[in-house]
């Protein structure tokens, strides 16, 4: 989860300056409210804005920032500094201590920011992410998605920037449904996307497939590559005219059960950070999985001579007399 978030409220007046549905980052915030300020008192205008303040996910402050056309306007920090210093919910201690983190994340966030590509980055992940899956990665684990493909690019990050990002969207949209993080209500699935992602082993993992995921050919290129692949080509007659004619549901079944094969086998290869080619997918993953449910079939001692021979030929097993 992101360690600082502010949320603007949609009560009250609206202004072009805020998004009321994005989640902010600090220092994004602090620079929405310093345009408004600046508008509003060009205008001879004064306003209130109401905001939310999150740290580590947790809801900490329901708080007003008042635009005066006399007096500058507290930087959000300022405020939520002396929110926290006032308050009589806390002991003197907690207080300095959430202090303390505050400012933390706050120089950490500002110095990362420095970085415009990685700004540009950390802004368009939380556009796409927020608004298509409803989920946050904390600063830290931006920057090391960020790190991670920006290490392998040579040229041109801005113009590849939205690819990243929706690539980096397919891989965690292949991740949550390989390890099956949607089960149950809303609740139940943000808990299992956070626990998943918060594990650093799991991380590290995801971090690795993202890199491996963009820089191979797409998942869709298995079908194509199946239908084309001489070995598969074989399989099929198997099933279909060997087979289906003693029970053709159950071919049909064992067809659909391998191509499930070959995507779990596409997706480990990814998370151990194997980047995927055409010639790969079809002597790697296809091939290698079809020859091992021919040598399983020869297992069998109820197959007739027919299905044997076209076994021990797809299996590429000699037969010696």
């Amino acid at each position: 989860m992101r360690e600082l978030v502010i949320k603007f409220s949609t009560e009250g007046e609206r202004f072009r300056e805020i998004d009321e549905s994005k989640s902010y980052f600090f220092s994004e915030a602090e620079k929405a409210i310093n345009l408004l300020e600046k508008r509003l008192k060009n205008e001879g205008r004064e306003a209130e804005k109401r905001f939310g303040f999150y740290m580590d996910g947790e809801y900490l402050l329901d708080s007003i920032i008042a635009i005066n056309k006399n007096k500058k306007a507290d930087q959000i920090e300022e405020h939520i500094v002396k929110a926290f210093t006032s308050t009589d919910q806390w002991t003197k201690e907690v207080a300095e201590e959430q202090v303390r983190k505050l400012k933390n994340y706050v120089q950490n966030e500002r110095e990362a920011f420095l970085n415009e590509e990685f700004r540009a980055f950390a802004y368009l992940i939380r556009d796409v992410f927020e608004k298509k899956v409803d989920f946050l990665f904390s600063l830290k684990q931006t920057q090391a998605l960020f790190q991670e493909v920006y290490a392998k690019i040579a040229n041109g990050f801005f113009s590849q920037l939205e690819d990243i990002v929706f690539s980096i969207l397919d891989s965690y949209e292949c991740v949550v449904d390989f390890n099956d993080l949607l089960k149950g209500t809303y609740e139940e699935t943000q808990l299992n996307k956070e626990k998943w992602f918060s594990n650093e082993h799991h991380f590290s993992q995801f971090v690795r497939f993202v890199s491996a995921n963009y820089f191979s050919i797409s998942h869709a290129r298995l079908d194509v590559l199946m239908s084309n692949n001489q070995l598969y080509q074989s399989f099929q007659d198997y099933l279909f005219e060997v087979k289906a004619e003693n029970d053709f549901f159950k071919s049909w079944d064992t067809n659909l059960n391998l191509k499930k094969e070959f995507e779990r086998k596409w997706i480990e290869l990814q998370f151990e950070g194997l980047t995927i080619n055409e010639e790969f997918v079809e002597t790697g993953i296809i091939e290698s999985i079809l020859v091992g449910f021919f040598r399983e079939e020869l297992k069998k001692g109820d197959l007739t001579e027919e299905e044997r021979r076209f076994c021990e030929g797809a299996a590429r097993i000699e037969k010696r007399f």
